[in-house]
């Protein structure tokens, strides 16, 4: 999938009001630079906010064995979580 295929994935449950993931970054940068988030619970306070970002990855078949998200992203290894952060880290660094 194409970096920018990645960025343009929907994002059903529309965390903190975003429809794509995208959009998600776009606005977790600016909420960083204000002070109203933080890398350990994002713009909802929570401290798997990553695990919105996985679901339409791993929905979309970024996640080699894994056709379908379950259970809020709980039970992923490190390595499965690698592969997903090293995805979204690439798509961010061709955001334009």
């Amino acid at each position: 999938m194409q970096k920018n295929k990645l960025l343009d994935l929907q994002m059903p449950e529309r965390p903190a009001g975003c429809n794509t993931v995208r959009k998600y970054l776009v606005k977790l940068l600016g909420e960083f630079l204000v002070g109203e988030a933080s890398p350990k619970y994002g713009m909802t306070g929570e401290s798997d906010w990553e695990y919105d970002l996985y679901a339409p990855m791993i929905n979309a078949g970024l996640l080699p064995g894994r056709d379908h998200y379950e259970n809020d992203g709980y039970g992923l290894d490190e390595k499965e979580e690698k592969v997903l952060k090293d995805l979204l880290l690439a798509a961010v660094r061709e955001l334009k």
